[in-house]
Formats: structure tokens, C-alpha cells, sequence
């Protein structure tokens, strides 16, 4: 009776030990599985709001580099272009913000040929250089409704083989796309974006009328 009496509260003391323990695995496992859930929740959230808290400046870019894949490299385009004389004095802006300060530059670039083109939707005025055996294309086009890069910000990107550079001024969006190395192409950009500033940040109608027409 002894023994039987003496088990009886170690069985249940095993008993109650085992409910404890499962209980504190059923909460931890709950713990757990709720902060995984919240992690999971958010993670995506926070993804889509940086795809498109700005979506408008990687759209314009991706015009840009089909405008010189399609136009400058290989011509594919829908419509066909019509060339614009830089050496008159209709397009004399241009001709001092992007054709003199490339051609004088210490590394030579090589005029090839001026027009303006359309590629999916979007009208760019399109000055072709070659720049160390390479086709470079710098591109302009309004930047209508899309948000404007902020002043001195240059955005270099790299796609498709190419690298593109890309800068605003006076609510036009400027491009250097080529297929030279990023150090190249990014220093093609920067000295157009001093000149580009200087011939197109002044509130000047006669110069702005020039590429308003495009």
C-alpha cells in the first residue's frame, strides 16, 4: 500500500511536469510562428513601395537605351528621323551645351550625325558621337509629367552591355548611353551636364524655345 500510495504522486508530479513543458513549446512555437508571419507580412510592402515610390526616371532611362539600341546601333525604329542642322543658329544652344564642349574635349569625340527620333512614345533629340571606337549617344527629352533628379545628381546605370548616364536641367531630361567602360561614359556626362547648365538654367525664353519645339 506503501508503494502504491508513493507512486501515485510521483506519476502525477511526471504528469504535471510534461503539461508544463508542453505548454512552453506551444507558446514558443506560437511566438515564433507570429513574428515569421509579421516578417513576411511586411518584408513585401516595403519592396513595392521603393518599386514605386519613383517609378518614372528608370522609365525614361529604359527609353533612352532602346532610343540608342534601335536608332544609334542598329536602326529599328517605327518612325523615321528627321534631322536637325546643329550649325545653324536655330539649334545654337545645342550646338554650344553639347557639340563644342565634346569637341574640344582633350579625348576626342567624333560627330557623327543630329536628328530627332521617337521611341516608345518618348521624343529625343539624339547627337551621335564616336568615342574611342565606340557609338555614343547623348539624348535630351522633356521630362513632362516625371519627377525631376535633383541639382549636380547624375544616375549611372548599367544594362544590356551599355552604361547610361543620366542628368536633368531646365525640366529636360539629358543621356549619355554607350557601350564604352562606366569611367568613360560617366565622364561624358559630366562635362555636359556643366555646359548643359550653363546655356539652359537661365530663365531665358529664346533659349528654351529651342527645345520646346521638340
Amino acid at each position: 500500500a506503501h508503494l502504491k500510495q508513493s507512486a501515485t504522486p510521483k506519476n502525477v508530479f511526471w504528469t504535471s511536469g510534461h503539461s508544463w513543458m508542453a505548454v512552453a513549446a506551444m507558446l514558443i512555437l506560437t511566438v515564433g510562428l507570429s513574428i515569421w508571419f509579421a516578417r513576411n507580412q511586411t518584408a513585401p510592402s516595403a519592396e513595392i513601395t521603393q518599386k514605386t515610390e519613383n517609378p518614372q526616371p528608370v522609365f525614361l532611362e529604359d527609353a533612352a537605351l532602346g532610343d540608342h539600341q534601335n536608332c544609334a546601333v542598329k536602326y529599328n525604329l517605327a518612325e523615321a528621323p528627321v534631322e536637325i542642322d546643329l550649325a545653324s543658329a536655330e539649334y545654337a544652344n545645342l550646338r554650344q551645351a553639347i557639340l563644342l564642349p565634346l569637341q574640344n574635349a582633350l579625348d576626342r569625340y567624333e560627330f557623327l550625325e543630329s536628328h530627332t527620333c521617337k521611341y516608345d512614345g518618348h521624343l529625343f533629340t539624339h547627337i551621335v558621337f564616336r568615342h574611342q571606337g565606340k557609338t555614343l549617344s547623348v539624348l535630351l527629352t522633356d521630362l513632362q509629367n516625371y519627377q525631376s533628379l535633383k541639382e549636380e545628381e547624375i544616375v549611372r546605370l548599367a544594362a544590356s552591355g551599355y552604361q547610361l548616364a543620366h542628368f536633368d536641367a531646365e525640366n529636360q531630361a539629358f543621356f549619355v548611353v554607350s557601350d564604352l567602360p562606366q569611367t568613360e561614359n560617366s565622364a561624358t556626362a559630366e562635362i555636359l551636364m556643366n555646359s548643359v547648365r550653363q546655356h539652359f538654367t537661365k530663365p531665358d525664353k529664346e533659349k528654351l524655345a529651342i527645345l520646346a519645339k521638340f
